[in-house]
């Protein structure tokens, strides 16, 4: 545990190692470093669990989860579920997340005690060599230290043209917090956060107009998985633009009024709401780094231990650049406090699985067919509709369909794009298979569970290799 001592006019802590920010990379790299023995400060202005924990992946899980469940109940009248009004109670889904939440923050809250971490909370300013400042509500503490972990996280991106105010403009986070369906909500931006909200306010009932200026949905994504995503949503009534851009943003009475540049024809959007959601940038400010001679212009450029070109300072989580996931945030802190403890552990993944949990769930690892003609590499190609699997129709989930790229000599997978049911659990299984470079062979040899959606990923290799059972090999 860190030592307390009185030095002056403020508290002082000594220690092995100071974490500043308490989202998944920091609490991460805190209870790693604890469960080394070290003596270690966590230093966390926002809430244990940053972001993804309090307005990012968990509560937007269980708003996802719950509308779904609502969603499903209506699809499955054809086969013979028979219900009432079913419908959401905004307000009573609203303190479900928040339990839900709240929950995993005590966890968080527990495991800190049991690994000895010691939590300031307040913000975190690195003052010199081996010095970081907490500035908490109850004064100044000094922590005196020999590593410090940079854990901060990532901030939105705004638009000039779009101020958030919370009111008329929202952020994710407000979002989150449902404070209102409204009638009608402009969406701005189509990856994976603006999705993922888009599916859940047109659930809960307002009519949602998706604009993106990318030529796609998800950009980035196989064009093929993105369809799959965009046809479903127009099929809740989502309106979707692509090609599309916001010029300016006027309000007539009550409503917004958004000028749209779409293929150099202008478009008028008019919506209760915008929720913005374009991207995301490091949050950096207010660190003190210009201290040490590092200030970064963007993203902190690490090694492969997460260290930083200042060798007693290290970086895990979304402050080291994309993608900007929670589970490599994970990843990156656990490897950061062994680097920080002294251990000589590396970062060895070849791969980062991503999954959107829109309807239906989008999951890709490695390279997608637009990646691979970019960088010349030649593959060949399996793909398996979900169309042709006994659970997706057992389910009335059968829209999607998995494609698998691998070498064409070796047979080694190369990457992995899933858009359907179960994509979200079944790419575990695929992101092992590219890490560790297994052939098509290996996966159509294990004999996999039925019926079951990793089905359809055997299903999808033994198609790339001309023998799939469910499908005609073309």
């Amino acid at each position: 545990m860190a030592q307390a001592s009185r030095g002056g006019e403020m508290d002082t802590l000594e220690c092995k190692v100071v974490v500043i920010g308490g989202g998944p990379a920091g609490y991460t790299a805190a209870i790693r470093c604890g469960q080394l023995g070290a003596p270690v400060v966590l230093v966390d202005e926002g809430g244990l669990g940053g972001v993804c924990l309090r307005e990012g992946c968990i509560p937007s899980k269980a708003l996802i989860g719950a509308t779904k469940a609502v969603s499903h109940v209506q699809e499955l009248l054809s086969a013979g579920v028979v219900v009432g009004d079913v419908r959401i109670d905004p307000d009573r889904l609203a303190e479900f997340k928040d339990k839900v939440v709240s929950d995993l923050m005590n966890g968080l809250r527990d495991l800190m005690k049991a690994n000895r971490v010691k939590v300031l909370e307040g913000r975190g300013e690195i003052a010199g060599l081996g010095r970081v400042v907490a500035h908490t509500a109850g004064g100044v503490v000094e922590c005196r230290t020999e590593a410090v972990i940079v854990a901060t996280g990532s901030v939105p991106i705004t638009l000039p043209v779009l101020p958030v105010d919370g009111v008329r403009v929202w952020s994710s986070s407000h979002a989150l917090s449902i404070p209102e369906v409204p009638p009608s909500l402009a969406m701005v931006g189509a990856g994976y956060v603006g999705l993922e909200l888009a599916t859940v306010y047109a659930r809960l009932g307002s009519r949602v107009t998706v604009i993106e200026v990318k030529g796609q949905v998800l950009p980035g994504i196989d064009r093929d998985l993105a369809q799959v995503v965009a046809t479903r949503l127009r099929r809740l009534g989502v309106e979707v633009l692509t090609d599309a851009a916001v010029l300016s943003a006027d309000t007539k009475g009550d409503d917004i009024v958004l000028q749209v540049d779409r293929h150099g024809k202008a478009l008028e959007v008019r919506c209760s709401k915008v929720l913005l959601a374009v991207g995301r940038r490091p949050s950096l400010s207010g660190l003190g780094l210009e201290t040490i001679g590092l200030e970064a212009a963007s993203f902190f450029d690490v090694d492969d231990r997460m260290q930083t070109r200042v060798p007693w300072v290290f970086a895990a989580g979304d402050v080291t650049g994309p993608p900007l996931l929670a589970h490599k945030a994970h990843m990156e802190g656990e490897v950061a406090a062994e680097a920080a403890c002294g251990h000589r552990k590396s970062l060895r993944a070849r791969v980062v699985p991503a999954v959107a949990f829109t309807d239906p769930e989008v999951a890709v690892v490695g390279l997608s067919e637009a990646q691979a003609a970019e960088k010349g590499v030649e593959y060949i190609k399996g793909r398996f509709p979900l169309a042709a699997l006994g659970r997706a129709h057992a389910d009335s989930a059968q829209y999607g369909l998995v494609k698998v790229l691998a070498d064409p000599k070796t047979h080694e997978l190369l990457g992995v794009g899933m858009a359907g049911a179960g994509a979200g659990e079944v790419i575990a299984e695929a992101t092992l298979a590219v890490e560790k470079r297994l052939p098509l062979e290996d996966i159509e040899a294990v004999i996999h569970s039925h019926p079951t959606y990793a089905e359809a990923f055997q299903e999808a290799c033994r198609a790339a290799l001309g023998r799939a059972i469910h499908v005609v090999n073309r």
